[in-house]
């Protein structure tokens, strides 16, 4: 995937790091589901809520359940763009990008 270093107290991105990150933009933008862009990427990805759709959980599928539930949980659109993806994942602290790396290779791989 390539290496992230910081060396005097600059950040160096290896060349590897940015094509993977840019090669492999479309894979790694449809592996990701909505609960986990709301929760890691909600600066990266603007979500647009489209809908409603009705949900319906039984107890007899869910025998923890007092009775039968009913909620409603949205439909989302999902954008962003290569370029603000790949600016995000090469520009930051040392720290900061490093857990962006380990956390892209988790979710991707």
């Amino acid at each position: 995937m390539g290496k992230i270093e910081n060396k005097k107290g600059e950040v160096v991105i290896s060349d590897e790091y940015k094509a993977f990150i840019a090669f492999n933009y479309a894979d790694i933008v449809q592996s990701l589901d909505v609960a986990t862009i709301k929760k890691n990427y909600n600066t990266l990805f603007e979500l647009t809520e489209i809908g409603k759709e009705d949900k319906k959980t039984k107890k007899s599928d869910k025998p923890s359940l007092k009775k039968d539930s009913n909620f409603r949980k949205g439909i989302y659109k999902i954008e962003t763009n290569k370029a603000k993806f790949t600016k995000f994942f090469t520009e930051g602290g040392y720290t900061t990008l490093l857990d962006r790396q380990k956390k892209v290779s988790n979710t991707y791989n």
